[in-house]
């Protein structure tokens, strides 16, 4: 039997070969990207107009990124991209290379939905002049063994069971995901924050060790980093089983108070104007909103994976390959 040539190349950021291989076997070849095509499309806008290099003069200065009007996007610089930060220290070659192996692609393959982006597919196909498809949450797809095997290990067996011991509706689940990175005294904010929260707290934390002696120790001394189940603070101190915690069955996710995103500026919001943020996102109606958000963006992601949306998008990167 002979064998079967690819239809189309989809290689992540990194895997700057594969353009060559695509082009050797005659096949488009597509980047992959675990993050929002709204990220992608301010990324595009720093290449294209630089805004950093002229406009900010300290790490606290603010740059408009004006991509998704009405929206108003403004982000400090030292909250950029790394390879846009004066302080960089990938190689000037390294980054030239892989930002002509994006331009070089033929198409963009993105792990988020339309309804999500909130146009910023469409935009960001205008902008680079390339096929935006959004084919997420690519975790649905997992297959029931990968996901029972996360659900079964050591990590994801003591987040449950920390889980298991609180009552429903409760816990606050905090996670800025695995590229999220807080300055040491911004991590130091929102540590002394959810350490003195009067709710039960579930974060995923990363940077621990860049934080001073003794917020580390009371970070210690106050969270549980074995999985006692009376502890009011369980700290996932890097890698977390996010798919196997949010994909559990109905009792374990109900737990999930909510997913909270804190922009915490080290000089602006304090201690009480952060306690002020949980305080709110307890409350009864902004509870109602929030739950009714996310019901909602739950529904178009089950419809996007079972018909359209997200589906059609993976038919469509199907037919480019055959075609």
């Amino acid at each position: 039997m002979a064998p079967r040539r690819p239809s189309c190349i989809v290689a992540g950021v990194c895997n700057k070969w594969a353009h060559g291989v695509a082009r050797d076997l005659s096949v488009p070849c597509f980047v992959f990207h675990g993050f929002s095509a709204f990220a992608l499309l301010c990324c595009e806008y720093l290449h294209t107009y630089r805004p950093h290099e002229s406009a900010a003069a300290s790490m606290d200065d603010r740059i408009h990124i004006p991509v998704l009007p009405p929206y108003e996007c403004k982000l400090a610089m030292r909250q950029l991209p790394v390879q846009f930060l004066p302080s960089c220290t990938i190689p000037d070659g390294r980054r030239r290379e892989t930002r002509e192996f994006e331009m070089a692609t033929d198409g963009i393959v993105v792990n988020s939905f339309e309804e999500l982006d909130h146009g910023s597919a469409a935009r960001l196909a205008a902008a680079t002049g390339k096929t935006v498809l959004a084919v997420g949450p690519v975790s649905l797809l997992g297959a029931p063994s990968l996901l029972d095997l996360q659900a079964d290990s050591v990590e994801s067996r003591r987040c449950m069971a920390w889980l298991d011991a609180k009552k429903a509706k409760s816990v606050l689940y905090v996670n800025f995901g695995s590229a999220g990175r807080l300055p040491p005294a911004q991590l130091m904010q929102l540590a002394r924050t959810l350490v003195s929260c009067p709710w039960p707290v579930l974060w995923v934390i990363k940077g621990v060790d860049s934080l001073p002696g003794g917020v580390k120790e009371r970070l210690q001394r106050n969270t549980d980093a074995d999985g006692v189940a009376d502890s009011q603070c369980l700290a996932v101190r890097g890698w977390a089983p996010q798919v196997a915690i949010l994909e559990a069955g109905a009792p374990r996710s109900r737990r999930l108070r909510d997913a909270l995103r804190l922009g915490l500026d080290a000089g602006e919001h304090r201690r009480g104007r952060a306690h002020g943020y949980l305080a709110a996102l307890r409350g009864a109606v902004p509870e109602r909103e929030a739950r009714r958000r996310h019901a909602w963006c739950r529904r178009v992601r089950r419809r996007d994976e079972a018909h359209g949306g997200s589906a059609d998008q993976r038919q469509r990167l199907r037919r480019r390959g055959e075609g």
